[in-house]
């Protein structure tokens, strides 16, 4: 943890200990090389990873939409629960009044 650390795991923060958690690697490389595997499983596989991870993408590969219509049924599912929540978004009635 000193200033000339060359590792690259999640765990080198160099003795910052600050708001970014572990620095910014674990974010770089999540957002290049995991994401990219992750994209790789969902378009790819089949079987029991469809009943585990309850998505709308995952629930149009079930129904064999192709992966353009699965994403799309994902989209259209977070829609719908982003307006849900905030149609429930505490304090709302109050404001209407």
């Amino acid at each position: 943890m000193d200033g000339n650390c060359e590792c690259r795991c999640c765990f080198c923060d160099h003795g910052r200990g600050d708001a970014s958690g572990f620095g910014a690697t674990p974010w770089i490389e999540f957002l290049t090389y995991t994401s990219r595997q992750q994209k790789i499983v969902l378009e790819n596989w089949s079987g029991l990873i469809y009943f585990i991870v309850p998505s709308g993408f995952m629930q149009g590969r079930l129904l064999d939409f192709d992966v353009r219509w699965a994403y799309a049924s994902h989209l259209i599912v977070a829609l719908v629960g982003i307006w849900f929540a905030v149609r429930a978004w505490p304090g709302r009635a109050e404001q209407q009044v």
